[in-house]
Order: structure tokens, then sequence, then C-alpha cells
């Protein structure tokens, strides 16, 4: 009976092609698409899964109690790791990773090839980092390669960048100017990183280097400048080992801590949670992914392969009356109802195994397109693991044989004295089931539709939104890392930017320790005059020259920018409104004048400034300060006329090169840097919007069966309307009412969990769009207009159909 099963079954595809090919189509598509979600999702939960001994490797983070605040941090102290590993049995290893601030100049001096490296491109590491993390090395010992305070790994990019093809790059100086100003041997060179690593970086400088600085001291404890990560015994207690860290940080530093009135906390993150699950974390790594993300496509690739599967069903029992015929012929002729069962089931799983074949094809375009949005070069490495045919396996079975055993009951349940057209059309017409399969699908259309809408209404906010800061025709070019003669620096910096403003295309410049989109330049303790230490407040400090505030176009509430001539102007500050929220100056007004303590110096407050948002709008408004400071050159930021931006670009290239030579020229203009923030928003959006046409798409077919069902029903009743007078718009709107009413349905069902998957989704930003009615409304025309779009055509041929063909048989 099975080759008999298997026989029929393929006849009857060959027989109804139509019918087929949309079963197949949609099966496929949504399955193809759930494996290029899967292997994303995999590709996201195998962060850091590579290193060898990866589920004893924890990051070290911190979290600071201070007025009854909790805040928690990546970054942790210089001494923490090494004083862990010396006193703390359980702790194997320890490794401190410090990033390059503000990036460096980096000099191959034999071919004179100078390039400026961003700061996440450079880490000052500790020795044993190859050994902790296995990183691939192409050339050298990765238990010796960092030994040498002066020795330097590079990635195999940069040893083609600096050094060119086909050279070996072993025992070469490249000259390194940032934080440390020396010549490095290389001594060894990395295979590319693994795309799964949330370390990304293309040098390794070993931490000696930096600690010989006297910047930095082996053992100081207040400056959490530093990522720390450890390894730990396989049987170790976390929760002990946390306590113990604690107990260290009290008996090393906890007399500080306590006149400073906070308390610290150790916490360890498992390494391969860093790359999801390190949104909380301040002071962290960029481009760290998001769990919550992850959650939401693994909801929507179930949702798609579910939508698949309702077609299915509605597909197949549109074709009822079709196929009750024969069936009461096979009943007839003594066939059970069993052996129809296994019939239309063995259907099911032909279907959906060509389905599951055609689906991997599918699959592969789908992933090239979301290795675009993602930019990662995403590929299908769960082939290559055999659990995951096996999941896939079952997973096939189970669906077809649950979409399959309903369309299987109700077809093999007819009776075969019933299988004439009145009674069949009473017995099918009477399921409900199919009717409520349908809402579902306008359901979760309704959700994706609102969801899109929402991501696109945030991004388009955040990028629209008054920031309180002008970044209209800000072009912004680094400042130099190589000056010869620093004693001459001011004199230098006056001529450039002398020589810069010479050109009428260009506005206004000015220097600055940092720029908005990149952090402030320090955070640190201030506290009003007459205070305790322990009253300090964290607050954002950056240094700029006197032109910073005129370039900008910051708002004063009160008081004035810094004035130049006045001597007095350079031992006092700037703030914004939420530092005289956080001292309890009271208003604008009453801050002037007042001090502030900023370690040892005491400092007037000259203005107040309108809050600005310096980053990100996932970030509240935080307190800070600016102070004058001359020689600020990090950064120059130029307000220029657009008309020739590439005349300007050039005047003011010649003017850097001729005064800062040896420096490379990098630029950038500032509102495209402060909207590269919203990237990881944006890729989100792009991919949400994706899953829903497509989702949208396979619920068309839905739409499709079930109009083709109810017309085919109805078709003699249609006709007997027509002969009666009525009119093809009267018609139109009888046939569409019942796919309305559906939607209505679906779309007030939606409401309760379209307002809390928005609230959940914008918790984690501090400024954000409200959830209005129109969230609830657009996905509600949006179906209309697609419904309309999908049935339409289908309605207006059965309405067009000539009477006289539908009741010829009557």
């Amino acid at each position: 009976m099975l080759k008999h099963h298997i026989t029929t079954s393929i006849r009857d595809l060959f027989r109804n092609k139509f019918f087929a090919i949309i079963n197949i189509l949609g099966l496929s598509i949504g399955m193809g698409v759930c494996l290029a979600i899967f292997q994303y999702i995999y590709f996201e939960l195998s962060y850091d899964q590579f290193h060898t001994n990866f589920e004893n490797t924890y990051r070290v983070t911190l979290t600071m109690f201070k007025d009854g605040e909790e805040s928690s941090q990546a970054k942790t102290a210089l001494a923490l790791g090494a004083a862990g590993k010396e006193e703390i049995p359980e702790i194997e290893r320890f490794v401190r990773i410090h990033p390059q601030y503000f990036g460096a100049v980096i000099t191959n001096p034999e071919q004179n090839k100078i390039f400026q490296e961003e700061e996440e491109n450079v880490l000052f590491v500790d020795s044993v980092f190859l050994e902790v993390f296995n990183f691939s090395l192409r050339q050298g010992d990765p238990e010796k390669v960092l030994d040498d305070k002066y020795s330097i790994v590079i990635t195999e990019e940069m040893a083609e960048k600096y050094f060119g093809r086909n050279i070996d790059p072993i025992g070469k100086i490249l000259k390194v100017e940032g934080w440390v100003h020396k010549d490095f041997i290389v001594t060894g060179v990395l295979n590319s990183l693994p795309a799964n690593s949330h370390l990304k970086f293309n040098f390794l400088i070993p931490m000696a280097s930096l600690i010989e600085t006297g910047e930095y001291r082996n053992g100081i404890w207040g400056r959490t400048n530093f990522f720390t990560y450890i390894t730990v015994n396989k049987n170790a207690d976390l929760e002990a080992i946390e306590s113990k860290l604690k107990a260290m940080v009290d008996t090393h530093f906890g007399k500080s801590l306590a006149a400073y009135n906070q308390k610290w906390y150790i916490n360890l993150q498992a390494v391969s949670d860093v790359h999801l699950r390190s949104s909380h974390l301040l002071r962290d790594l960029p481009s760290n992914g998001s769990i919550k993300q992850v959650k939401i496509f693994s909801l929507i690739g179930a949702f798609i392969l579910i939508i698949a599967w309702v077609n299915f069903i509605n597909l197949s029992t549109s074709r009822s009356m079709e196929r009750a015929k024969g069936v009461g012929i096979r009943k007839a002729m003594g066939a059970f109802q069993k052996q129809l069962v296994y019939q239309f089931l063995i259907e099911s799983l032909l279907i959906n195994f060509i389905a599951a074949i055609l689906s991997i094809i599918v699959a592969f375009p789908v992933l090239f397109v979301l290795s675009g949005i993602t930019g990662e070069e995403l590929t299908f490495i769960i082939f290559s693991c055999p659990v995951f045919w096996i999941g896939f396996t079952i997973v096939i079975a189970a669906g077809s044989i649950l979409s399959g055993f309903y369309p299987a009951f109700v077809l093999s349940s007819f009776k075969s004295a019933n299988t004439h057209w009145t009674n069949v059309t009473k017995q099918v017409s009477n399921i409900t089931l199919r009717k409520s399969l349908v809402v579902f699908q306008f359901l979760i259309s309704a959700l994706l539709i609102s969801g899109t809408y929402l991501v696109y209404k945030q991004i388009t906010f955040m990028k629209n939104k008054d920031l309180g800061v002008d970044m209209e025709q800000i072009l912004v070019v680094r400042g130099p890392s190589i000056v010869p003669d620093f004693e001459s620096l001011l004199s230098r910096l006056n001529v450039f930017k002398s020589e810069c403003l010479s050109s009428a295309s260009v506005l206004t410049v000015t220097g600055s320790g940092t720029i908005p989109s990149r952090g402030h330049l320090a955070l640190t303790g201030i506290r009003k005059i007459g205070e305790l230490l322990k009253d300090n407040q964290e607050t954002g400090i950056t240094y700029i020259d006197f032109d910073f505030f005129e370039t900008y176009k910051f708002t004063f509430l009160a008081g004035r920018p810094f004035d130049p001539h006045v001597i007095s102007d350079r031992e006092g500050v700037v703030i914004n409104e939420e530092a005289v929220k956080v001292f309890a100056f009271g208003s604008p007004e009453n801050a002037l004048q007042q001090q502030l303590i900023i370690g040892k110096d005491t400092v007037n407050v000259l203005g107040v400034l309108k809050n600005y948002n310096w980053s990100s709008l996932r970030d509240a408004y935080a307190p800070s300060i600016f102070l004058p400071g001359e020689r600020a050159r990090k950064y120059f930021s130029f307000k220029i006329n657009l008309s020739n931006i590439p005349q300007s670009i050039e005047h003011i290239q010649s003017a850097y090169i001729a005064t800062f030579p040896g420096n490379p020229f990098d630029f950038f203009f500032l509102d495209d840097e402060f909207n590269s923030q919203y990237q990881a928003d944006l890729r989100f959006g792009k991919m949400f919007s994706a899953f829903c046409l497509i989702a949208m798409f396979i619920a068309c077919l839905g739409l499709f069966a079930l109009v083709s069902f109810s017309t085919t029903l109805r078709i003699k009743e249609i006709g007997i309307r027509k002969i009666l007078g009525a009119r093809m718009r009267n018609l139109m709107l009888l046939l569409s009412k019942e796919y309305l009413i559906l939607i209505v349905i679906a779309n007030l069902l939606a409401i309760p969990m379209i307002a809390f998957g928005a609230r959940y989704w914008l918790a984690s930003y501090a400024f954000k769009v409200q959830v209005g009615f129109d969230l609830f409304i657009i996905p509600l025309i949006v179906l209309l207009l697609i419904s309309i779009f999908t049935v339409g055509y289908r309605i207006y041929v059965t309405a067009k159909t000539n009477p006289v063909d539908s009741l010829r048989a009557e």
C-alpha cells in the first residue's frame, strides 16, 4: 500500500499542478528563509566558542554602587587581574586589554607608508594573550611573540597593507605614535580573525610598553581603563570566585572607595556571552550584538514557517470538494478511514519533502542578502553539523504530519453516501478552524508590519531630532599624533587655523579633545566646593579651544563662552543643564560663578549650556563640562561652505601637511559619523522589513487559498444573484466582507501584542518615539490594501462568470 499511496500522491500533484506549485512554493520559501535565519542565529550564538578553553574563560565586569545608584561597566582596574591571579588559587591566567584611545599613527619607515589606525584596531595586551585566546598565527609562536615589550603582532591584512604582498614582515620595524612613541619589531602575523569574535583588532602590542610610559603602574587600582579576562579551573565555583574578588578589592582599595562613598562588586561574564549580553555594560568594546534581536528573529523564523504550514492546510481543505467524490468511491470499494488518512499524510510528507529540498536552494540567495545587510560573510556552516540534519529532518517530519493531519482528517471523514455537491459544501463550510488559521496569519502579518513601521519611525526620529549641537557642514580632521616640537605646538596650531581660514570656503575652525559621537575625553569625579570626596559625581570632561562653541552653535541658557582675552577664563568651565541638576545648583543663573573641584583644582562656572546629545540617543543626558585647552588637537572641526567641497578639503589638506609633516590626513563629515552609530538599528530594520515582506508574500498565498475556496462554494449563489439583478460592486462587497471581518479581528487581537512588543524594543532607548494610534492603524490599512489586491482579482473573475455556466447542471 505504501507504494500505491506514493504513486497516487505523485499522480495527484501532476494532475493539480497549480495547487501543487503554490503549496511547494510557499513551503520552500518559508523553510528556506528559516534556514537562513537559523544560520544567522547560529552565527550570533557561536561567538568566541572557537577558543579552546572558552568554557572556562570569563571577562571581569565591575558594578558600582553610589548613593543608591547602580551602574555596571566592562572595564576594571589595572591591578585587579594580577592581584586575582596571585591571591585566588582558582584563577589560572589573566589577560588585560587596553585599546589605543583616539587611534595611532603607524609607519613603515623603510617604505614610508603611514596610516592612521582607529583605536579599536590597536590593543595593548598581556604576553599570554594568544595563549588564552586562540587566534591562529600564520607566522610566529603564540607563547613567545609578545614576550618582548617592543614586539608587535599584526594581522595578515596589515602585513600586506604596510609591507606589500610576498614580503616577509617578521623582524621588520613599525613605528607607533600614540600612547607610546616607539619602534616595534614584528614578531608574529595572525591569520584573518574569525568573524565570530567579539575582539576586533589589527595590532597587538605588549602591555609592558604601555606601563613603561609611567601613565599606568602595575599596582594601580583607581584607573578603571582595562578589560580584564581570566581563565579558571574547570570545576571552579564562580560565585566563590566573585566573592573572593570582592573581598580582594575591599582589602586593596576599600578605604579609597569608602572616601568616595562607593562600593565595587565584581562579576564574571562568560566570554561566549560578551557579544550578545553586554548591552547593560557601560564603556564596552564597540559592535556588540543583542540577544533581544536574536530572540525577535527566532520568533520571526518560527512565524514564517508556521504561516507556510497554515497555507498548506488552507490549500488542502480548499480542494476538499474536488476530492470528495474520490474519497466516496474509495470508501464504497472498502477503503477504511485509516487508510485514507495514511494516503493524505503521505501526500503531505511528499510535498514537504520536495519543499525541503528546494528550501536549501532558496536559502543560499536569502543568506547572501542577509550577509550584505549584516556586513558579515555568512556561510552555511550548519550544513556540516550532523545534529542539524537530524533536527531538520525531525522538524520537517513533525511539521508535515501536524500540517497534514487536519486536511487528512477532513478529507477522509466524508461519507460515501454524502459526497454529492450540497452535502460536501455543507460539511466543509461548517469548519471554522480554517478561518481561525487565516486570522492567525493576519495577526502575525499585523505584528510584523507594525514592527517594521516602529523601527523606521524610531530611526527617523533619532536622525532628525534636534541634538542641541549643529553638525551640518562640519568637516572633522584628525589631529596630529606626531609633533616634532611640543613646545611650539600652540604656534603651529595658530598657523594651521590661520592658513585654513584664509580660504573663503572655510567659515570657522576649532580644535577639541573629542567630538560628538566619540564620547567625552574622560570621566572623572567632580564635586562642589565645600563637599567631601564621597560627594563626587562622575562627569564627562572635554577640552576645547576658544572657537568651539561658535563652530558647534551651542545654546547658552546662562553665562557666556570662554574669552581668550580674559585670563581668569582659563580657570573656568562651562557646564550643561544636567550638571546643574546633578550638582544641585537650582537653576542655570544660580550656577554662574559657583565653584567646582576637579582633582586638586578649583574652577568657576562661566556658562550653562542647554542639554545636548553628545552621543547616541540610546543614552540619556549626562553631566558634562568643557574646559579651555588651547592645545586641544585630537580633532579639528571645520564649518565649511558646501558649494565647493573638494576645493575646501584640498585647501585644508595642504595646510595640514605643511604644518604637521609626517601625519596622515584623515577626515570625515560629522553628521555621517554621528549617524553611523545607528548602523546596527538600520541593519535590524532592513532584516526585519525583509522578513516581513517574505511573510506577507507567503500569507498572500493563504489568502488566495481562502478566496478560491469560498468563491468555489458560492459560485451558484453568485449566478442566482446575477440573474436576480445583483451588480458587480454588490457582489465584490459581498464576497470581500468575510476577509474584512477577519482582518479587523486579527488587528484587534494584535493591539496588546503590538503595545507590549513596542515597549519591549524601545526600552533600550533613552530618547524614543511615543507608542501612538498610528502603530495600530498602519497595519490595518496595509493589510486591507494587500487583501484587496490579493483577493480582488479572484473575486472579480468569479463574479464575471456567466451564470448559465454555473447553473447548467441544475
